[in-house]
């Protein structure tokens, strides 16, 4: 059922902030390629995230009160579901925050913005802290932790991954679908010109 549910869901909450970046969102190769692992595509809760910080830092037109903890207990189901996408949320939510200070410094100025987004944040961290700390008290210090180094696996992916495409993908060829076959991490990298070209339009776009 999770995995029925991972894309549709994934799209719809995309869709909240715009149709096209629904579809792209649920229905990419990256997260198709990832669909027998649902802790990386029921990715509902990331576009809900960042709606969320949206309305933190630049809407504001509802109470910290409000909004903070929703955001807190979505990071604190999100990492029941998978710490990676949460982390990269996280990451992808600060470079939004970046550029929106480097676009909007007077912001910082503004006492008033400043303290909502404060008092926001400092609440979700106080409820998606009080979700996490039993999970993360076992994860680092159970009984059951990874200890040593885990670098010495090879995970990674090669930079031709990102286009050429695999298998899995309608446009493939046996050249391509070989070549990916030789690719560290396979074809879970894979985006495809077409989607990259959009990325590269929208952001010099916007």
């Amino acid at each position: 059922m999770v995995l029925v549910l991972a894309n549709g869901l994934s799209a719809w909450a995309a869709h909240l902030a715009a149709a096209v970046g629904g579809l792209v969102f649920g229905f990419s190769p990256a997260i198709r390629g990832q669909s027998n692992h649902p802790h990386v595509s029921f990715a509902f809760l990331v576009p809900l995230m960042l709606l969320a910080v949206d309305e933190i830092l630049v809407r504001q037109r509802r109470p910290p009160w409000v909004v903070g903890p929703l955001l807190g207990l979505m990071a604190g189901c999100q990492l029941l579901i998978g710490e990676e996408l949460l982390a990269a949320t996280v990451l992808f939510g600060i470079l939004l925050l970046l550029v929106l200070v480097a676009n909007n410094p007077k912001a910082l100025l503004d006492r008033r913005r400043v303290v909502h987004a404060l008092v926001a944040f400092a609440l979700a961290a106080a409820v998606g802290g009080a979700i996490a700390a039993k999970p993360l008290t076992v994860q680092f210090a159970g009984p059951q932790r990874v200890e040593g180094d885990i670098t010495k696996r090879i995970l990674g992916h090669d930079l031709l991954g990102f286009v050429v495409p695999g298998s899995a993908q309608l446009l493939s060829s046996r050249r391509s679908a070989a070549q990916v076959r030789e690719f560290v991490g396979g074809n879970a990298a894979y985006l495809g010109g077409p989607l990259l070209l959009v990325l590269l339009v929208v952001v010099v776009r916007y």
